[in-house]
């Protein structure tokens, strides 16, 4: 009868922290930070606080990531040694130190991680991605070190990792880090047909090549053949609002 009851208490208790983490999931997609943090903690405690899973340290510590609780998001992770080696955790403390402004102490948590923790996996897009998310945030300690080119090369792997974080291609874009032509060449080198299917990558391709050619200088010589009139208006339309709507016209026609 004992062995019944504790059994059942125990599907109990699985049962009541599931709920809570989501709770706290939910709470999270509606931008309700007290009411996440509430619930996160409430699931890291339920199994004792040394004993949480690193999935419960890590809602916790997003939590307070969100409310602005930098270094006690920080202290969530790295006081279990959760940033050596879950890496959703590595990640949400390194973004805590970047906001707190401390990119050294970001980049550290990086060195003390086990080495097999960044490298992607073939077979595990879900790990890829959460790895590209660390090497965005990785760029951004750089970037505020003034280690630009160790940024740019940050973002690239961050890419290839994960060929959908725009974040990625975006702050490649934004800083002007690469010349037109190498920005092709990047995305021509991503590993797109290996991570999608093929719709998805055709979708993919249109919308980074879309996004380059917003950033793409207006050309200051005619080409060979052409007025140059219409073709810096070509290009100008390509960039606005209207002139995407009319491909999409198109193409859907």
């Amino acid at each position: 009868m004992a062995k019944a009851d504790s059994g059942n208490r125990n599907r109990g208790d699985n049962l009541n922290v599931d709920f809570m983490r989501s709770l706290v999931k939910q709470y999270s997609e509606l931008g309700q930070w007290t009411s996440a943090f509430f619930w996160a903690d409430a699931a890291a405690a339920s199994s004792g606080t040394e004993a949480a899973s690193g999935d419960d340290i890590w809602l916790l510590s997003s939590a307070m990531l969100s409310r602005g609780e930098l270094h006690r998001a920080a202290h969530a992770v790295t006081s279990r040694g959760l940033h050596m080696s879950h890496l959703l955790c590595l990640g949400v403390a390194m973004r805590a130190f970047v906001a707190a402004k401390e990119p050294s102490t970001a980049l550290n948590l990086m060195d003390e991680c086990y080495p097999s923790l960044l490298e992607p996996r073939n077979m595990d897009q879900t790990h890829n991605r959460a790895l590209s998310g660390v090497l965005v945030t990785q760029a951004r300690a750089l970037t505020a070190l003034e280690r630009r080119d160790a940024a740019v090369e940050a973002l690239k792997t961050a890419l290839r990792a994960d060929v959908a974080c725009y974040e990625a291609l975006d702050l490649l874009l934004e800083q002007h880090a690469l010349t037109p032509a190498l920005e092709k060449e990047l995305i021509q080198s991503l590993p797109i047909n290996n991570q999608l299917n093929a719709s998805e990558a055709a979708l993919l391709r249109a919308a980074y090549r879309e996004r380059v050619l917003r950033y793409a200088p207006l050309p200051t010589t005619p080409q060979e053949g052409e007025p140059a009139v219409p073709a810096a208006v070509e290009v100008s339309r390509s960039r606005s609002v209207t002139g995407a709507e009319a491909r999409g016209r198109q193409l859907a026609a």
